[in-house]
């Protein structure tokens, strides 16, 4: 917080000298500065502050997910959002940064907008099996309780994944431990899982239906699993 007051009486030049590296090509932000960058966004600065976040949009995206997300406009957060999950998307790569995690994407992404993206990409046919378990990666982080309205639309995308084919036994864990993150053990939701899973072997796939019973109201009616 300290070295933030100081670097808010920078110039751009002098910030962008003192924060980032280029040791082979583009600049980037030091790591150790992300920190120091995330409170100097909410100092107010005279317009230093807005440059310095057009200059790191350009330069090194991912590192505005850690900042706080009040500082930057919705309409903004939605598209910075979208580009990060889509680099990700378009390469076919796992959503996984050094410079943030799912959760802080969620945080970062929290809108009804980006439910609403998050949802397109899970109950698309043509999105890859990696892309979706991206989707519900980060879709476990939302808190539902801010977005009631959509808690049958993530339950019915999420059995939706769970009844095709397309998942591997890491995949049906994520999704179960979604499912059970986000508190939708419901009776109707509990009997879809341990019908379609209880007899499964593999160890990831029970663990996921353990969690999930154990977090339901109902763990005493399934003792035989």
């Amino acid at each position: 917080f300290l070295a933030s007051r100081v670097l808010v009486r920078q110039s751009l030049e002098s910030l962008i000298k003192i924060v980032s590296v280029a040791p082979a090509g583009p600049f980037k932000i030091k790591p150790p500065w992300v920190n120091t960058l995330s409170f100097m966004m909410n100092i107010d600065d005279q317009g230093v502050v807005g440059k310095l976040l057009d200059w790191i949009v350009e330069n090194d995206l991912e590192v505005i997910i850690r900042f706080e997300p009040d500082r930057i406009s919705t309409e903004r957060r939605i598209i910075i959002f979208k580009q990060v999950f889509n680099f990700y998307a378009d390469k076919g790569i796992w959503l996984s940064s050094n410079k943030f995690s799912t959760k802080d994407l969620a945080r970062f992404g929290s809108s009804g907008d980006i439910l609403d993206f998050l949802l397109d990409k899970l109950n698309d046919s043509a999105s890859a099996a990696i892309v979706k378990l991206n989707s519900v990666r980060v879709l476990k982080h939302f808190e539902l309780n801010d977005f009631s309205q959509y808690r049958e639309l993530v339950r019915s995308s999420l059995i939706g994944l769970l009844s095709t084919d397309q998942l591997d036994h890491y995949g049906i864990q994520t999704t179960i431990g979604a499912l059970t993150e986000m508190g939708i053990t419901d009776k109707d939701t509990l009997d879809f899982i341990v019908a379609k899973f209880r007899r499964h072997k593999n160890q990831y796939i029970r663990s996921g239906l353990y969690k999930f019973l154990h977090h339901s109201e109902y763990l005493d009616d399934y003792l035989d699993i």
